[in-house]
């Protein structure tokens, strides 16, 4: 009698199925790893979101109840001194124009000074500048001594520490 081999016919049949377990297994094995640490990752996620979330809503909050234009750092004593500066300019500016032209100019916009807060009052021999700065006008009028005027600039300066 002729023995039969037990089991499959065939080897090679054998060697794939055995095989083709352990890659399945080995497989499931990675898939459970990475659902796992989705599931971690989720979990850690949600605690520290819930934390913050307060954090965000307050500084929402606050810059809300904050906004606005910013403060102006520019003291009173330094707008002044700006508005004399500017009068100052603009009256050498007139008595440039009126060398030049022999008539004084009928708005500042001529000669480029048309600045926020001057106002230019021309008549036929003399004119006047006036110059306000919140609810302080400060007053040139032609034939003045400009010095106060133009030694403004010396309290805009920034001086080195």
């Amino acid at each position: 009698m002729t023995e039969r081999p037990r089991g499959f016919g065939q080897p090679q049949a054998a060697a794939d199925l055995v095989k083709n377990i352990i890659k399945q297994k080995v497989d499931d094995a990675k898939q459970a790893k990475v659902e796992a640490q989705h599931a971690r990752t989720r979990k850690s996620r949600t605690p520290l979101i819930l934390s913050l979330l307060p954090v965000l809503v307050g500084l929402t909050a606050w810059n809300v109840v904050h906004a606005g234009p910013p403060r102006s750092t520019i003291t009173a004593t330094d707008r002044i001194a700006s508005l004399k500066f500017q009068i100052y300019i603009a009256a050498e500016a007139i008595e440039a124009y009126h060398s030049a032209h022999g008539a004084f100019p009928r708005t500042l916009t001529e000669i480029g000074a048309d600045w926020p807060g001057l106002h230019y009052v021309p008549a036929e021999t003399t004119w006047n500048i006036v110059g306000r700065v919140d609810t302080l006008a400060v007053t040139y009028q032609r034939g003045q001594s400009l010095a106060p005027f133009s030694s403004a600039y010396q309290s805009l300066q920034r001086r080195k520490k």
